[in-house]
């Protein structure tokens, strides 16, 4: 019987037609089955099967002139619903395509998951429209399941790895770009929605019905202001591509049942499970609030915790993603006496004080219009004017461009700001009741023109919140995940931020740690040096050992830089690295250039001798599967690259999540080639490397929040995944230490058989930390610099589509 449905021959249904006659379907079930589950583990692929032939010839041609989609659609007309038949003869040919291609994987996935005796049932009820209840109760036994297997995780203390399934039937997306225009989407209701088919300038609103259910991606009901419910397929939606025991929590905190949703051009399909429903992969396409009377309550100190948990576990960007959370729910009261200090402290013209203040309420509630106002006018007063007008456009929320420092002066901002970053008296925790009978004097005293009471009063209120000593060390713990995934200009806000509110020799670290891989050492070391004179012993000793570290770290990463291969071909001889890698590259020797047919590519400006450093860069994101890790399931199918496994589908996943929340980033992969037919544009070296960047406001990081409106980039999942499938490096070892990473400015190399360099990675405790390219002959000026990227040359033609 299955040999039938994969192959579609009408051999075996001569005689009867199904599913009349159920024993003669039973008796080929147990003769065929297990030979077709043969044929198909070896191809592991039905994508040619419908045409009328002999499995074992699944992979030729059809030598018999018909269409290899005759058979699925033989399989929908006799096996599936009436109703569904009737409405897939009115959709357009691209829509009944992408339904017969929704019809295959089903049939595949019953079959090679061993579910046979289940497809029938599985195509009669496939794509029929389920009544509201059913669907929801469907649901709510589906969530019970996923908090067992939850319960379960965790008591075995598992990471359970999720990828994306690249298998079904998606959207069509194109090329990200500006963020989309809310504004100009008609509204429409679900049972409008047309069936495999965007739709194009609508827009999809509802409420959340049920509590979400996260398996590979979240699974969710909405329902329509008429009482019309879909199934949601929520993808790339979770921080970071977050993954294990806690993506469930995760999932439930941030599409909790009663959130409002609006879908841009939804895409109704058949899902793999047989309903209908909306498939979301680009996260610029949902925008979802949360009622804030249905948010679960907790404060700073549960909230903290959670986000040390995801920290732990590895879990960076959702552990990031956590802490921010926690300060924008549960900071609010800290965040307005910071904004009420900071506009004292403008009415007393001490504009650095002012701004380092109304730079750290924006931190705790970006939402807070007076703290923005209060940061402009002390940017303007400290002579930023360039930063006065970005806050003010970022503030308007318009399309108004906005003016961009020159990088001499945004360095010399952030020198002013941070230098008398310990002038602040400790704050410690004391009586909220205290804290607002304070704020109250407060009040009053600036209202009377009483300014320097007033700030006197503000700093007493924060002194006595006990929200305080949380705030700073989520700010604190907020920095360490920021170096953790490398967004580096949020660590460095964040830990600033943490100073602001209370001495801390962590704190500094991260702070100082961040402005160095940031290529600001000597900053940094002029930072350590002035909290060396702090008041309390143990800050200073902590302080004091920073010092000593960055210092040699910095030693080390310079001597990398004299860099030369021993005859044996050994990397690093003598080499040991330390705490920091500092992404570096000889300016004085390479430049990116138009190289022609081969589109952009870096060639030498001066005469290259062998075995000269060229470059070294971190990743600047990047994906592992630990080989300690178990209970992993793949999802992941490309053939693209060589070492093809499930951290590249990983990668995709965390990249397209990390974007949304990084403008530097998102910025840095736009400007990779996508695999799209539009010409790289030629872009500097430093462009692509981790630096300090003018367009980041100063004291504040890289989220969208913080950028004007019209330099926002959305990459829909399409150029992220084409951005990794052409850009990536990493490693397939068997089973273990698998990892894909991204090296910006080294994927701006071209491939050749007959290279002029080599890259080696930099290992540190087992873990690749950066890749370091150097030339492997003499090259002279002019000539473009090479690396090989794939040993196998049919690899590279299909990974970019032509020899080099």
């Amino acid at each position: 019987f299955f040999l039938d449905i994969l192959a579609a021959t009408s051999r075996m249904l001569q005689g009867a037609r199904f599913p009349a006659d159920q024993a003669r379907v039973a008796r080929a079930l147990e003769i065929m089955h297990t030979d077709a589950l043969t044929e198909l583990k070896k191809r592991r692929s039905v994508e040619a099967l419908g045409s009328q032939r002999s499995p074992g010839n699944m992979r030729k041609g059809t030598g018999d002139g018909q269409d290899p989609a005759s058979g699925w659609e033989t399989l929908l007309e006799r096996y599936c619903d009436a109703g569904l038949i009737r409405e897939y003869g009115g959709l357009p040919s691209d829509a009944r395509a992408n339904l017969l291609s929704a019809l295959q994987v089903v049939v595949e996935d019953n079959f090679v998951n061993n579910r046979s005796l289940g497809v029938l049932q599985a195509l009669q009820s496939w794509g029929v429209p389920v009544p509201k209840p059913d669907q929801i109760i469907k649901h709510n036994d589906g969530l019970k399941w996923r908090l067992e297997v939850e319960n379960k995780l965790r008591a075995s203390n598992t990471l359970t790895t999720l990828c994306e399934t690249n298998t079904t039937v998606t959207k069509p997306t194109g090329r990200g770009g500006s963020p989309r225009e809310w504004s100009s989407l008609a509204s429409i209701g679900v049972a409008d929605l047309p069936l495999f088919r965007v739709a194009k300038g609508r827009v999809l609103e509802g409420t959340l019905v049920v509590e979400p259910v996260m398996v590979v991606g979240i699974t969710t009901i909405l329902e329509d202001d008429r009482g019309d419910v879909v199934q949601l397929g929520l993808y790339n939606v979770l921080p970071g591509g977050l993954i294990g025991a806690g993506a469930q929590e995760a999932a439930a905190r941030t599409f909790p049942k009663g959130t409002h949703i609006r879908i841009a051009e939804p895409y109704l399909k058949i899902l793999k499970d047989g309903n209908r429903g909306v498939r979301v992969d680009d996260p610029a396409d949902l925008h979802a609030e949360v009622d804030r009377q249905l948010e679960v309550g907790g404060d700073l100190t549960s909230a903290k915790e959670e986000g040390n948990r995801l920290f732990s576990e590895g879990q960076f960007h959702a552990a990031a993603a956590e802490y921010r959370r926690a300060l924008r729910e549960c900071g609010q009261d800290v965040a307005v006496l910071l904004s009420n200090r900071a506009q004292a402290l403008v009415k007393r013209e001490r504009w650095a004080a002012a701004l380092r203040d109304a730079a750290t309420a924006i931190l705790i509630d970006p939402g807070f219009a007076k703290s923005w106002h209060r940061y402009e006018t002390a940017a303007a007063g400290l002579g930023f004017l360039e930063a006065a007008q970005r806050s003010r456009v970022v503030r308007a929320g318009g399309m108004d461009e906005a003016l961009v420092p020159s990088i001499s002066a945004a360095k010399s901002a952030l020198r002013s700001l941070l230098l008398d970053l310990f002038a602040a008296p400790a704050m410690v925790g004391g009586g909220e009741a205290q804290s607002d009978d304070l704020k109250k004097k407060g009040n009053c005293a600036y209202s009377g023109g009483r300014y320097d009471e007033a700030e006197d009063l503000y700093s007493m209120a924060l002194c006595a919140s006990r929200a305080i000593a949380e705030a700073a060390t989520v700010l604190s713990n907020w920095a360490q995940s920021a170096l953790q995934i490398g967004a580096l200009h949020d660590a460095m806000a964040a830990a600033a931020a943490s100073l602001r509110l209370r001495p801390s020799g962590k704190a500094v670290h991260r702070l100082t740690k961040a402005m160095a891989l940031l290529g600001e050492r000597q900053l940094a070391e002029e930072l350590l040096g002035l909290a060396l004179k702090g008041p309390e012993e143990r800050f200073r000793s902590g302080c004091a050992s920073t010092l000593a570290s960055l210092r040699d770290d910095v030693r080390r990463a310079t001597e990398l830089r004299a860099f030369k291969r021993d005859e044996s071909g050994g990397p690093f001889h003598g080499h040991a690295l330390g705490s920091i890698v500092l992404d570096w590259f000889a300016s004085n020797a390479l430049e990116v250039a138009d190289m022609g047919t081969k589109g952009r590519g870096i060639r030498a400006i001066r005469d290259i001798d062998p075995n000269e450093l060229l470059i070294v860069q971190r990743p600047r994101i990047g994906y592992s599967k630990d080989s300690s890790s178990i209970g992993t399931f793949m999802f992941h199918n490309s053939n693209t690259r060589l070492t093809d496994d499930e951290t590249i589908g990983g990668l995709k996943a965390r990249l397209t999540s990390a974007a949304r929340t990084d403008m530097l980033l998102a910025s840095t992969v736009g400007l990779l080639h996508d695999g799209c037919d539009l010409k790289s544009p030629v872009v500097s070296l430093g462009a692509m490397c981790d630096v300090l960047s003018a367009r980041v406001l100063p004291l504040l990081g890289q989220h969208p929040d913080f950028f004007p409106a019209s330099e926002r980039i959305e990459l829909t999942s399409a150029q992220v995944s084409g951005v990794v499938d052409i850009n990536c490096h990493g490693n397939c070892n068997g089973d273990e230490d698998k990892h894909t990473q991204l090296y910006p400015a080294i994927s701006l190399m071209n491939h050749s058989k007959t290279p002029t360099c080599f890259w080696l990675p930099l290992v540190r405790d087992g873990e690749q930390v950066a890749l370091v390219v150097a030339t492997s002959r003499s090259v002279p000026a002019g000539a473009e610099l090479t690396a090989s990227y794939l040993d196998d040359e049919r690899a590279v033609e299909r990974k970019w589509g032509t020899m080099r």
